[in-house]
């Protein structure tokens, strides 16, 4: 197990992981940016990244009045120098191998439109997105992206390539609350958001489901693929508790549990889960409890608290990220926030019976770095079996 740690001198609101190798050193300097930055990374080789971080950060804010679009992979800083709104995050897909470039991304610009990376650079898709909310992205099976955002009129937006066609019912998003989409095996896309009545809501095949699962206030969901075609989803129900559940295509919710009631502690009613695809059609999903831990919960097994592992502490009002770690060791990234405003990353692994690993690994702790955010989102990028 890993610790990694990039503090900021003031608080920040938001930061994107993408599953690539980050272990910053000591005092880390602003370096050109390596296999994925903005001038055309090179696709799916030896020594590519296996995560890296996405996040909207300022390591001057007494001279530089907005947050900006930065990555960090392979032990380097690149800022594209794109302006990030307040008070949101960006997110960020991976792209398949064969494809120019290793991942793609999305924001909401500090003029309240929305954009996503291209090979060109950025582009304004001419959409506007409610302030203080973040845009949700997927790579759609087949090619392609879609982008689910919380419109200003307060329901739910898409933009992209995708043929999918939200009907009939209600997209009424919660205020302040934010979408998560994830890929489906015909090249469409679900969408999952917080409804106007707080209930758990998707789209399906005829329109809006309301899933009847009540989410707590002002919390958002996480959504991710399966193997089997299916999606998974955590929320904060709302007493408190970590709750996740399989979408079948129809919409119907199966093997829906409520983690906390059985086993673990009640989350920070000021954050929202992250979820991560795993294979065999499992997940892991992360959270901070109430106390300020940050616990991760393997599909089906004992969730693990990393901060008694290793001594760190989430700050209670936002939550973590996860994704599967496809470098080969078959465990997990997690990201967040720790108290003094320090980005915090952990990896991870759990032996097959997805049982916590006993002795944890070692730790090892950077000296901090400034400029980094707060509030990640995370997704896995491909290793290409033929390289490495």
């Amino acid at each position: 197990m890993k610790i990694y740690a990039l503090s900021s001198r003031r608080r920040r609101r938001s930061v994107g992981v993408v599953a690539a190798s980050l272990a910053l050193a000591a005092g880390a300097a602003i370096v050109a940016a390596t296999a994925a930055n903005a001038a055309g990374p090179v696709d799916c080789q030896a020594g590519d990244p296996a995560y890296v971080s996405l996040f909207s950060g300022n390591p001057d804010p007494a001279n530089q009045a907005t947050d900006t679009l930065w990555s960090s992979a392979n032990q380097s800083l690149y800022d594209y120098g794109q302006a990030v709104a307040p008070g949101t995050h960006p997110s960020v897909a991976a792209l398949p191998c064969g494809m120019s470039g290793l991942w793609q991304m999305a924001w909401q610009g500090t003029d309240g439109y929305l954009y996503v990376s291209s090979a060109t650079g950025p582009v304004n898709l001419g959409v506007q997105v409610a302030a203080g909310t973040s845009p949700s992205l997927t790579e759609l099976t087949g090619g392609g992206y879609e982008i689910a955002y919380h419109a200003p009129g307060g329901t739910l937006g898409w933009a992209g390539t995708a043929v999918t066609v939200v009907t009939g019912g209600s997209t009424a998003m919660a205020p302040g609350t934010d979408p998560s989409i994830a890929p489906l095996p015909d090249g469409n896309f679900r969408a999952v958001w917080q409804g106007a009545n707080t209930d758990l809501f998707t789209t399906g095949p005829n329109g809006p489901i309301d899933l009847g699962v009540a989410m707590q206030t002002g919390t958002s969901p996480s959504l991710t693929k399966l193997d089997n075609g299916d999606s998974a989803v955590a929320v904060q129900s709302a007493n408190g508790h970590l709750w996740t559940a399989e979408v079948q295509s129809s919409g119907a919710l199966i093997y829906v549990r409520d983690v906390i009631s059985s086993v673990a502690r009640p989350m920070d009613f000021a954050t929202s889960p992250s979820i991560t695809e795993a294979p065999n059609n499992s997940f892991y999903a992360a959270y901070v409890t109430q106390d300020g831990d940050v616990v991760v919960y393997p599909f089906g097994g004992i969730p693990v608290d990393l901060s008694q592992v290793t001594g760190v502490q989430a700050l209670g009002t936002t939550g973590p990220a996860i994704a599967y770690d496809n470098s080969g060791i078959g465990g997990y990234v997690v990201g967040f926030e720790d108290c003094s405003d320090a980005y915090r990353e952990v990896t991870g692994s759990f032996p097959a019976t997805y049982f916590p690993p006993s002795p944890p690994g070692p730790t090892n702790i950077t000296a901090p770095a400034q400029g980094i955010v707060s509030a990640p989102v995370m997704a896995a990028l491909p290793i290409d079996p033929s390289v490495g």
